[in-house]
Formats: C-alpha cells, sequence, structure tokens
C-alpha cells in the first residue's frame, strides 16, 4: 500500500467489507421480500435485499473512490456522514423498509460507528510509507500549492 494515504486505505477497507457483507447478505436473504422488514440476520445484524443493495453500492462508491486521493476523503465524508443520518434517523424507526430498525439496535452502533470512522479519515494529506520528499500534512494546502507554484 506503498504511497497511499490513510483516507485511501480506510475507504478501501470499509469498500471492500461493505462488497462483501451485501453480496454475503444475498446468500442470506436471497432476493424476495425486497423492501420489507423481514427480521434475516447476517450475525446480529437485520437485513432484506433493498440493504444488501445499499451496501454494495457503498462498497463500490468507497473502493472506487479509494483510487485517488484527492476524491477518497470526500467520499469518505459523505458516506460517513450518512451513515450517521442513518443511525439518527433509524431511531425513530422509518426506516423498517430497508432493514434498519428503531431503538439501539446492533444496526444502530455499527451505522454510527462506520459513520465515525469515516469522518476521522476525510483527510489524508499525508501518504502512508511516503518517499522522503512528500508533503508536510500539517501545511494547509494553500500552502503546499504555493510552494510547488515556487518550485520548492
Amino acid at each position: 500500500m506503498q504511497g497511499k494515504t490513510p483516507a485511501q486505505l480506510i475507504g478501501m477497507t470499509f469498500g471492500i467489507v461493505y462488497l462483501l457483507v451485501g453480496a454475503v447478505g444475498f446468500a442470506v436473504t436471497g432476493v424476495s421480500n425486497f423492501a420489507s422488514d423481514t427480521n434475516t440476520q447476517l450475525i446480529i445484524f437485520d437485513l432484506n435485499p433493498l440493504h444488501n443493495i445499499v451496501h454494495l453500492a457503498i462498497g463500490a462508491a468507497l473502493l472506487g473512490a479509494s483510487a485517488s486521493s484527492k476524491i477518497a476523503g470526500p467520499v469518505n465524508g459523505v458516506v460517513g456522514a450518512t451513515y450517521i443520518a442513518v443511525a439518527l434517523i433509524g431511531l425513530t424507526g422509518i426506516l423498517t423498509f430497508i432493514s434498519v430498525n428503531s431503538g439501539p439496535v446492533p444496526d444502530f452502533f455499527l451505522h454510527l460507528a462506520s459513520g465515525l470512522v469515516l469522518i476521522a479519515f476525510i483527510k489524508g494529506a499525508s501518504n502512508v510509507g511516503g518517499s522522503a520528499n512528500q508533503q508536510d500534512s500539517s501545511m494547509s494546502l494553500y500552502e503546499q500549492n504555493r510552494r510547488a507554484a515556487q518550485g520548492g
């Protein structure tokens, strides 16, 4: 993973995990009862086919965005904020059509934790295992661009 930013690494990791969960989810739920609360579970998490499609889409977005250091952070932020919103809105019980049940259920904690981790990795200016001449991550983007324009 030479030269990948932390944002890219987290996006790639979460992307792979969500793609796998989406695929395995279909093995558990099948394709019937597409958008209903089925009480079907993968380990301790409720699923339905629509929920599986959401996992596949989010996994693909995170994995695709992880290819670019400029895109990974913003996509992590959007997906993270969405997961936090889903966790909070899920408490009301209005998301049962995607098998997000009300109350402090395991889905709530998973969505909240996923969102917080992704939000924590919006910024990924420094490379993991990068070269000695990499940009100083404490420098503002403006300052990095100004120095690059001046040749130093």
